[in-house]
């Protein structure tokens, strides 16, 4: 530890206590990023079709756009279609 953190939890102690000072507080805020199910079978579907002949491949973009076009989601964004 640096000399930096060791003064943050020495605060943090006298503040809230050890336990406190020790373990973090589980987060309730974090947005869930993940695919329903349903929609990611669809995103597996989509990126085994042929793709669009303009295109050499699927990006994430398009299988984004392409989720949203077809009415499996209402809104997604490019990276979290890489991690159904």
């Amino acid at each position: 530890m640096s000399t930096t953190q060791v003064a943050q939890r020495k605060n943090r102690v006298v503040e809230a206590g050890f336990a406190a000072a020790w373990y973090r507080k589980p987060v309730t805020h974090a947005p869930r990023r993940t695919i329903p199910g349903d929609a990611a079978a669809h995103v597996l579907a989509l990126s085994c079709r042929h793709v669009p002949e303009e295109h050499a491949r699927w990006t994430l973009r398009m299988l984004a756009d392409t989720l949203v076009e077809l009415d499996i989601i209402d809104s997604v964004s490019p990276e979290t279609s890489r991690r159904p």
